[in-house]
């Protein structure tokens, strides 16, 4: 018995201490990814004003694009290393949604307000929103209960676009 203990009391700190030495790893792979990213953004800055200057408006607004959606690629991929719900909430707040299910259009002004609240659109079934654990946007109705589950999500032309199984759609507007 005394022998299977300290087996087991090894297998305990081997095991731990191979999870300590991961997520060290992690860290500092998401600390050089955000150094790396924070040097990638003045490289956009710069870009960005020299075709300013240059009078190139339009291909200084496609790169502005281009900027957001590194940006957005960035927290998500370190959010994803931490907490993908926590991640994707930080890039949705604020944003403006077409709002509907099948091809019914409730609303095109239904905005994930930084309080949690859905603003521009008033309905007991979608109230609140919120990101699950598993990284999926969730709709909460008046009495606080789920209500929708966002199962696909994908950005397109750099906008996010939200399905739920039953058709219930989010559009970024």
């Amino acid at each position: 018995m005394k022998k299977f203990l300290l087996i087991a009391a090894i297998v305990l700190v081997a095991s731990s201490s191979f999870a300590g030495r991961v997520e060290s790893a992690t860290n500092n792979f998401r600390k050089r990814m955000m150094s790396e990213s924070r040097r990638v953004l003045t490289v956009f800055d710069d870009e960005i004003k020299r075709l300013t200057k240059k009078g190139s408006l339009e291909e200084a607004t496609k790169l502005s694009e281009q900027k957001k959606e590194f940006i957005d690629k960035v927290n998500i991929i370190c959010g994803e290393m931490t907490d993908s719900g926590k991640a994707l909430s930080v890039v949705l707040k604020g944003k403006v949604f077409a709002f509907g299910d099948n091809d019914r259009l409730h609303t095109n002004k239904f905005k994930l307000s930084s309080s949690g609240k859905i603003t521009g659109y008033k309905h007991k079934n979608e109230a609140e929103w919120g990101v699950n654990k598993e990284g999926k946007l969730i709709i909460f109705n008046a009495a606080g209960k789920l209500q929708w589950t966002f199962v696909s999500a994908e950005k397109k032309d750099g906008k996010w676009n939200f399905m739920t199984p039953e058709g219930i759609y989010l559009k970024e507007m």
